[in-house]
Parts: C-alpha cells; structure tokens; sequence
C-alpha cells in the first residue's frame, strides 16, 4: 500500500503519465485531422475502393465457389467484385455456375450496397439511429444525390431506402411467381432467383444466376425473349432505377398531388430524354434487324426484343438475344445507347441523359444563331453547358485510351466474337465497362489477367469518374491572377 501511494505521488511518474497522455492525444488528433482533410469526392471514392476489396476477399474464399467448381482466381475474384459494385455486370465467370449459394448471396449483397452507394448506406443508417455524421461525409451523400444537403438528407434518404425495398420487394414477387412455373425450380429456388434478378434489375447490375451449364435451360435471360410478364417486368425495375431518386421523388409526390404539383426542369428533362431514347432505340433496334434477327418473324415478336435491348443497353446489360449476332449498326446504336446511360443520382452509368440533352440544345441553339440554350421555358446557366461540355470530353478521351489499350494488349491473342471483327468487339467491351453497362459480345471471358485489370479501372472510373468530374467542377473557380488578351481562333 505505501508503495502504491509512494508510486502514485512520485513526480517523475506524474510527468511520464502527462506525456504519454499528450504523445496519443496528439497522435489521434493527427488521424482525425488526416481523415478530415479528405474531400467528400476522396471519400467516396475510398469507401468504394474499400468495398470492392472486401467482396473481392469474400469471393474468393472456397466457400463461395460451387460444388465441384474450382475458386475463383484473385483476379476473377476482383473482377465480379468491381463490376458488382459498380453495377456493370460483365462477368468473367458463369456465375450460375461457379458460384455456391454463399458466393451468390455475397454478390446480390455487392450489387445493393454498390447500386444505392455504400456511404448513402452508411449515412442512412446512422440518421436511422440517431448519430450524427460529419459536414464532410452529409456533403459527399448530398454530392451523389444531387446536391441535397441539411434538413433535407434525413427525409431524403428515409424516401430512398423505402422506395428502394418496395420496388425490388414487388419486382421479386412477381419474378418468383413466374420462375415458380419453369420445369424443375422449387419454390424456395424461384423465390431467391426473383429476388436476384430484381435487385440487379433495379441497381442496373445486369447479373444473372441462369446457366444453361447448371441445368436451368438458359444462359442470362435469353430463354426468355417473348417472355412478357419476365420482360415487363425487368424494363420496368431498370427504368425506375435509372431514373434517379430525385425524379421518383417528384414523380411520387405528383402522384400524391394528383397532378396539382408541377414537375422541375430536372425531372421533365430526364422524363422527356428517357422517353425518346427508349422508343427511338427500340425503332431502330428493329430496322436494323428485321432482315436478319427477326427475318421471317411477326413484327409483335419482334416488338418485345426490340424494346427490351433499347431499355437494357441503357446501363443495365441483361439481354433477351445474342449481342453476338448483332449487325454492326446495330452494335453502334447500342454503343450510343450505353455511352449516354441513365440519369443523374441514379444506378445507372453513363454520361448520363441531362448531359446529352444539354449538348443537344446547345447544338441546336447555335446552328439557329441563339446565344443561349434553353429547356421548358427556362434558359440553361453557363456553368451547366460548361459541366455537360467537359464530361463528355474527358469520356471521351477515356473511351479512346481504353479502347486502344485493350486493342494492344488482346489484338492478337482474342478471337473475333462479332460480324465487326476484333475491333468492334473491343470497342463494345470499352463502352460498355466505362457505361458500366455489362454487354457483351463474348469477349470478357477471353480477356487475359493483363486486360481485365484495365476492364476493372475503366468499371472503376465509368461509375465514379463522372461525379469526381461533376465535384470538381461545382467547386468555385479561382480567381486569375494574370489575365490576358482575348483571341479569336477559326474552328470548325
């Protein structure tokens, strides 16, 4: 006891305390001060990186491979995870085959927390139970849902989750009723397909747990081309979720008002835009086809096919016929379809439909000699046109470096897959990775390590590279020091 007290009143002890005390306080308050420094953008893109880390580990454990199957190779293992969470969709595995009910579980876990963005995850469920959450992390939410901020957050997200469970929820009773009536599904295996494709419909994932190598008599949803309860279904889940949640949050409070409420510019231009894309791609989806795909067909058996590869190629990649067989005009409009994509805050990837339809009024405003573009009665600002005008840029040029890439790496080695030969097929499989799209004509599973990993990057910035783009243009723009004199140069 005196020793204790002795030990207790030595000075010499006191000052050793205070200083280790002062040495890690200082050192959580350099950590905290490193993780504050990071922007929303940085932490966005680092939650992401963590999750595809995560499900890449989880995927490559022996218990998420089939029976009977090998596991998954690293690279395989990180491929699946990224495009899952990054809701792209193409595979280097048959993932009906080669994944046990675990892997599968993981990755319909993968393609949610991806589709709906895993700090928007976070955040809601520590509004739900009452914590608060840094300025930083509400502002890096807010940046993927459309700028909300405050008050709004807490509402907004409570909407989104809700509105999310009730669509996937009813997308899988229906898809389970149907599946319950194919020729060797259990109930049990009907309700778990129906809520697999019903998730990786509405996040725009474009997974699919058939195999015609597992026995389930088709590979994806090709076994189900004049399917129309499976196809109506599946369109309806990939539009409402490339809409984005702004839009369905004032198509439901239209609704509620029963018409009395007037819809944004935003909402009227997504509206608009997705309407015309989706019944112009499907028009020329049939013309295109209707001396080869469709040669000898009704034109009603060919209506379905038509509009479901125009809905599809709008970032969800799930398909009714062999993308393979595709004519090359066709492949192109697909390729139109895919880099254009779906909606701001939304599942879906792409340029995204606002951006098109800026640039397309911009257009048309300059060639009838208006200064300014315009939309619904209102004049687009300066800094939209700018946005919308570099987005494209740089997608474009990271379009070029990835298609070229894979052009050098795989020229030689990968088998042509379509009536476009080598360079078609890679120019596809760069479209749809940066679109975060998932069609393919073949080529992914013939991809070397080399070229997956370049794959893995382009899915990688197709789904976050645009909102970097977007953040980094919403910042004020610094004042120039020097400023010099203006010059006129010829273009054009």
């Amino acid at each position: 006891m005196s020793t204790q007290r002795t030990s207790r009143g030595n000075p010499l002890d006191r000052l050793g305390q205070s200083m280790a005390r002062s040495f890690f306080e200082r050192a959580q308050g350099a950590r905290a001060k490193r993780l504050e420094r990071l922007s929303p953008t940085a932490r966005v893109l680092l939650s992401f990186g963590l999750l595809i880390l995560c499900g890449t580990f989880l995927l490559w454990l022996p218990a998420c491979a089939a029976a009977g199957q090998p596991g998954l190779s690293f690279v395989d293992a990180l491929f699946t995870s990224t495009s899952a969470v990054c809701v792209t969709g193409l595979s280097t595995i048959d993932v009906g085959l080669r994944l046990s009910g675990l892997g599968q579980g993981v990755l319909l876990l993968l393609i949610q927390l991806g589709g709906l963005g895993f700090l928007t995850l976070s955040t809601g469920l520590f509004f739900s139970l009452g914590f608060r959450s840094s300025m930083l992390t509400r502002a890096a939410v807010a940046d993927t849902l459309g700028g909300r901020t405050g008050s709004e957050m807490r509402g907004l997200l409570r909407n989104l989750f809700l509105v999310t469970m009730i669509f996937e929820l009813a997308g899988a009773a229906v898809l389970s009723f149907r599946f319950a009536s194919l020729e060797g599904f259990t109930l049990g295996q009907a309700c778990w397909f129906g809520l697999f494709h019903s998730v990786s419909a509405f996040c725009n994932a474009g997974f699919s747990t058939f195999s015609r190598a597992a026995g389930h008599g088709s590979d994806g949803l090709d076994g189900f081309t004049q399917d129309g309860i499976t196809n109506l279904v599946t369109m309806a889940l990939i539009v409402l979720g490339g809409l984005g949640f702004l839009v369905l949050e004032e198509l439901l409070a239209w609704l509620r008002g029963r018409g009395q409420r007037r819809l944004g510019v935003h909402a009227k231009i997504v509206l608009s835009t997705s309407a015309v894309l989706t019944a112009a791609g499907a028009a020329l989806f049939y013309l295109f086809e209707r001396q080869a795909l469709f040669e000898g067909r009704p034109w009603h058996e060919a209506l379905l096919p038509s509009l479901f590869q125009s809905v599809t190629a709008r970032t969800a990649g799930f398909n009714t016929v062999s993308v393979s067989a595709l004519s090359g005009p066709t492949l192109m409009l697909l390729m139109g379809l895919m880099f254009i994509g779906g909606s701001p805050a939304s599942t879906a990837g792409g340029v995204k439909t606002t951006t098109a339809f800026v640039i397309l009024r911009l257009t048309l405003a300059r060639l009838s000699r208006r200064r300014h573009p315009t939309a619904f009665g209102r004049e687009l600002s300066t800094e939209t046109v700018t946005r919308a005008a570099t987005l494209i840029l740089v997608a474009i040029v990271c379009l070029v470096v990835l298609s070229a890439s894979l052009m050098v790496i795989e020229a030689r080695s990968v088998e042509a897959h379509s009536r476009g030969g080598v360079f078609m097929d890679m120019l596809f499989e760069s479209v749809s990775a940066l679109g975060t799209v998932g069609l393919s004509t073949g080529t992914t599973g013939d991809l070397g390590a080399l070229a997956k990993l370049v794959v893995i990057v382009a899915m990688y910035v197709g789904r976050l590279g645009p909102l970097s783009v977007f953040v980094a243009l919403a910042q004020p723009p610094r004042t120039d020091k020097v400023r010099y004199p203006e010059a006129s140069v010829l273009v054009g």
